[in-house]
């Protein structure tokens, strides 16, 4: 728990950054999600100072031994990623309005490496309510070393995938979902303009 908490807070600000960036880039999403961020760095690190959590082998440890702990550690970051998912997908949304695409929205949620994002938000999800059904019957029988592995993994190849994004966007000045589109309006101007200029020499 203690040694995936960094990777956590990483994909998380990498996420804010590109909920920016498909709100083009306005400040107020940027400075309301930063210190939802940071209330919630604020309320994990303070959920395991008080219950003086040691670094243990999550493989390794039955989810039975610190079951209220992981429902409270994880309330935190599951609050803030189903707000991110509200961000994004009303902004891709209005996006995908607004691009003229020849792809579907699902295609264009897939190329945009924030497939993984909502896969891990499915993972947290599951593992929150599975936790908490184990909690009411008092259940010391089920570990979630594997659930909690495969959602650490996706995180950290969402970091990677979303870095990438971000990185197309600065390089060819509008997202990476839209620059075939743009691409292909300019060349479609670029063929009209020299058409009417060989029309224009022919008269």
């Amino acid at each position: 728990m203690v040694q995936t908490t960094p990777t956590i807070f990483t994909a998380e600000a990498i996420l804010i950054l590109r909920v920016y960036v498909v709100y083009e880039r306005k400040k107020w999403v940027f400075v309301l999600l930063s210190l939802l961020w940071l209330a919630h760095i604020g309320a994990s690190c303070s959920i395991l100072v008080v219950h003086e959590v040691r670094l243990v082998d999550l493989m390794n440890m039955s989810y039975s031994l610190n079951l209220r702990l992981g429902l409270s550690f994880f309330l935190p970051p599951l609050i803030f990623d189903t707000v991110v998912a509200g961000f994004l997908t009303v902004g891709l949304y209005a996006k995908y309005r607004r691009l003229i695409l020849n792809m579907s929205l699902a295609r264009f949620i897939i190329r945009d490496g924030l497939l993984y994002f909502f896969a891990v938000l499915g993972c947290n999800i599951i593992w929150f309510i599975a936790g908490f059904i184990l909690y009411k019957s008092e259940s010391r029988s089920m570990g979630f070393g594997p659930m909690y592995t495969l959602s650490s993994a996706i995180t950290t190849t969402m970091i990677g995938r979303l870095t990438l994004s971000i990185r197309a966007h600065h390089s060819n000045g509008d997202d990476e979902l839209s620059f075939n589109s743009i691409s292909l309006r300019f060349a479609r101007s670029a063929h009209s303009e020299s058409t009417s200029l060989g029309v224009s020499g022919g008269a």
